[in-house]
């Protein structure tokens, strides 16, 4: 791999530990979203759907969520860290939310390598430039056998 697949790729690492929050906090508010197999589980009311739709969530409500479908997308109140899901599947993610994900790294004073060569590659660091370039290089990743897609869930990606 050359260097800036190197550095989406470990984005994408990173990316997939962090969606584990979204399922922590899924379990927690949800759980009925989850396929848990072997487990019945009951299906709540439409009141308390509509009432744990969105809020605050973590242990000090340091994260606001908003549950659509069956994901959750989490947006950090301090920092503004965006971190979106869909389960049931942690290793899989979506594309655009992970690029949502390394626009917002690329606005923090995070100095790692792998942002740094981000930054390199896209002449405009606006959400178009950042897009297409890591979507070519998940595609080249994908080709490369780094990534498997799955077309029938919306062309989420998953590591092998």
């Amino acid at each position: 791999m050359n260097s800036i697949q190197l550095a989406v790729h470990s984005l994408v690492s990173s990316f997939v530990q962090r969606q584990k929050l979204v399922l922590a906090a899924l379990s927690e508010i949800r759980p009925d979203l989850l396929d848990m197999v072997g487990e019945k589980r009951v299906r709540p009311t439409k009141e308390y759907i509509k009432l744990t739709q969105s809020g605050y969530w973590g242990e000090d409500k340091e994260w606001r969520y908003f549950i659509h479908g069956r994901g959750c997308r989490l947006i950090h109140t301090v920092t503004k860290e965006p971190i979106e899901w869909d389960a049931p599947d942690v290793q899989r993610f979506d594309p655009y939310w992970f690029v949502n994900w390394v626009d917002w790294l690329l606005t923090q004073e995070d100095k790692s390598e792998h942002i740094r060569i981000i930054k390199t590659q896209c002449k405009d660091q606006h959400n178009e430039d950042v897009k297409t370039l890591v979507f070519n290089v998940l595609d080249q990743l994908q080709q490369a056998g780094v990534l498997l897609l799955h077309p029938d869930r919306t062309n989420q990606y998953e590591l092998t």
